[in-house]
């Protein structure tokens, strides 16, 4: 899924949270009203540039916004555009075809993708002097995009859900415990994990009609694996002697 930007107005893109205001359309409003907290990539100049996750759509008459009464209409164009000329801002509107009714989007950042910079001394895949998207994420074959939803939602659940809250001091995620464990006692942890989920996901199939739970479940075997993963990764070049592990390991 993803939401295009030809510009990033007010640099709201780089914020935590940002909005974006779209002509209307009843089949666009009904896509965005169903895809309320589905992760998108946010792709600026057809290249991307985020993650992130709709938080909430409003519908909304273009005449509301000029009504004094509603003066935080009126703040949402200034913050949304960077301009504070009302008369502008409507001739950009109609600019883009809009001229009655506005669908209002809320994102919230998950994620912001790796940029080069002009202070780096790779130059490739870049325009006129501006920071630029890398091209690795830049297009996902259409057939697999549910698969990478659904590693958005692993990601989701590690970075802000409940591997957020257990598990993360602001470390970056190779610094957490489930990493450091297994550094310590080897990677038999995370295959323990892996295999009690498993388990509980079996008995709540038979005794729970709560399915979003089941698959936090799945996504927790996910995070386990990705975690496997970038243990092996990391043995693997140890043994070649390229990245030597900086972590200490309990002394047997």
């Amino acid at each position: 899924m993803q939401i295009r930007f030809s510009h990033n107005w007010n640099n709201k893109l780089d914020g935590k949270i940002f909005t974006t205001i779209r002509k209307h359309d009843k089949e666009k409003a009904n896509y965005y009203f169903d895809s309320i907290n589905k992760v998108f990539t946010v792709m600026l100049n057809n290249k991307a540039y985020s993650i992130a996750k709709l938080r909430g759509v409003y519908v909304e008459s273009i005449s509301n916004f000029w009504q004094e009464e509603n003066e935080l209409l009126e703040l949402l164009l200034f913050l949304d555009t960077g301009m504070m000329d009302m008369d502008k801002i409507l001739e950009l509107f109609k600019k883009f075809g809009v001229e009655d009714k506005v669908i209002v989007l809320l994102f919230e950042t998950q994620l912001k993708l790796e940029v080069e910079s002009d202070d780096k001394p790779n130059t490739e895949d870049r325009e006129g002097g501006k920071m630029k998207a890398k091209p690795f994420f830049d297009e996902i074959d259409p057939k697999y995009k549910k698969l990478v939803e659904i590693y958005h939602m692993a990601y989701d659940r590690a970075a802000v859900g409940k591997g957020a809250e257990h598990h993360s001091q602001g470390e970056s995620y190779e610094q957490q415990w489930i990493l450091r464990g297994a550094r310590m006692f080897g990677i038999g942890g995370l295959q323990f994990q892996i295999g009690k989920k498993n388990e509980q996901i079996a008995k709540m199939l038979k005794t729970s009609v709560d399915k979003q739970a089941v698959v936090m479940e799945f996504l927790d075997i996910i995070n386990y694996a990705a975690a496997s993963i970038l243990f092996l990764k990391e043995r693997l070049n140890e043994k070649r002697g390229e990245t030597p592990s900086k972590i200490k390991r309990v002394e047997q």
